[in-house]
C-alpha cells in the first residue's frame, strides 16, 4: 500500500508541474501584478514566479523527482505484491506507466490549466509556494548560472513585457478589463498627451563624466539610470547594468542608448504602439532642445496601477 500511495503522490506532483508550467505561460502578468495588490493569494502566486529561472527550475526538478518516485514505487510494488521477476516487473512498468504519465501528469493537466489559467494558477499557488521552497537548495545553482550568462544584458526586458502586456489588455473581455482599470482609462482618454506619465527623476550626467562618475551617480538612481548629456543632441540613457563589463577608462558613451523623441502632444496609446514597434521601452518627451521628460513603462504601469489594501480570499 505505501508503492501506491508513493505513486499516486508522484503522479500528482507530475501534474502539478506539467500544469503548472502551462499555466505560468498562459497567465496575465499584468493582470496578477495588480491582483496581488488587493488579494493575499494572487500576492503569493506573484511572489512565487517573479523570477522566472528558479521557478521553471522547481517546475523541471519537480516533475523529473516525480517521475523517478513513479517508476521506483511502481517497480516496489510489482516486486513485492505481484511476485514479479525484476526484469519482467520492468517491462511491465514501462508499458503500464508510460500512457499513465503521459495522460495523468502531462497532457491531462496541460490542458486543464490552459482552460482558465490566472483561477488555477491562483489555486495552486500555496502548493506551488511551497514546491518551490523545498526545491530551493536543487535549484539555486541553476538561477545563480543563468544570472551569470545574462549579467550585463540590458535592464528593460520587464518593462518590454509590461508594454505588451497593457497593449494587449486594450482588449481584455470580461474580468480582465476592470482589473486594468485606470490603465484602460489612460490609453482611451484623448487630449492628454504625455506629460501627465513622464519621470523627470532621472539624474543628468554631464558629456564629460568619467565611468567612476557615471557610477557613483547611477548607484544614488532608484532603478540605476540615468540621462548622459551630449554636446548638440538628446541625451541618451545610460543603465548600470551595462557598465559591469565595460573597461576602466573607457568612454560611458559606448554603452549609452539613443532614446527616441516624442511630442508631447502625442497620445499614450500611440506611444506605446510606436515603442512596440521601435522595441524600446523609454522614449524622451519633448522638442530639439526642450526635454520635457522620460516615458518610462514601468515607471507608467506603477503610477497608473494604485496600490489597494490587501483583502483576505
Amino acid at each position: 500500500m505505501t508503492a501506491l500511495l508513493l505513486l499516486a503522490v508522484a503522479l500528482a506532483l507530475s501534474a502539478l508541474c506539467a500544469g503548472a508550467e502551462t499555466g505560468y505561460y498562459g497567465i496575465n502578468m499584468l493582470k496578477l501584478r495588480h491582483h496581488a495588490r488587493s488579494s493575499r493569494r494572487a500576492a503569493l502566486l506573484e511572489r512565487t514566479v517573479r523570477s522566472p529561472a528558479g521557478f521553471l527550475a522547481a517546475l523541471l526538478v519537480g516533475n523529473n523527482l516525480a517521475n523517478s518516485l513513479a517508476v521506483n514505487s511502481a517497480m516496489a510494488f510489482s516486486v513485492a505484491q505481484l511476485g514479479a521477476q525484476e526484469a519482467t516487473a520492468s517491462l511491465w512498468v514501462t508499458a503500464a506507466l508510460t500512457p499513465l504519465v503521459f495522460v495523468v501528469g502531462e497532457i491531462g493537466p496541460k490542458q486543464f490549466m490552459l482552460a482558465a489559467p490566472h483561477p488555477r494558477m491562483l489555486a495552486a499557488a500555496p502548493a506551488l509556494s511551497l514546491l518551490r521552497f523545498v526545491l530551493t537548495p536543487l535549484t539555486a545553482p541553476l538561477v545563480l548560472l543563468q544570472r551569470i550568462v545574462d549579467r550585463g544584458s540590458p535592464g528593460g526586458i520587464a518593462r518590454h513585457q509590461l508594454q505588451t502586456l497593457l497593449l494587449e489588455g486594450r482588449h481584455a473581455r470580461g474580468g480582465e478589463a476592470p482589473v486594468l482599470g485606470a490603465a484602460l482609462r489612460a490609453l482611451e482618454a484623448k487630449g492628454r498627451g504625455l506629460r501627465p506619465f513622464l519621470r523627470g527623476d532621472l539624474p543628468a550626467i554631464p558629456a564629460q563624466a568619467g565611468l567612476d562618475a557615471v557610477r557613483r551617480v547611477l548607484a544614488g538612481s532608484p532603478d540605476g539610470c540615468g540621462l548622459l548629456e551630449r554636446p548638440g543632441g538628446a541625451p541618451a540613457l545610460i543603465q548600470a547594468a551595462r557598465l559591469v563589463h565595460v573597461r576602466a577608462h573607457a568612454a560611458p558613451s559606448g554603452v549609452a542608448e539613443d532614446l527616441p523623441m516624442l511630442p508631447p502632444e502625442t497620445e499614450l496609446a500611440e506611444a506605446l504602439v510606436r515603442l512596440n514597434r521601435l522595441g524600446k521601452a523609454y522614449a524622451l518627451v519633448g522638442r530639439p532642445g526642450v526635454l520635457d521628460g522620460v516615458l518610462d513603462l514601468e515607471f507608467l504601469l506603477a503610477r497608473l496601477l494604485a496600490p489597494q489594501p490587501l483583502e483576505r480570499d
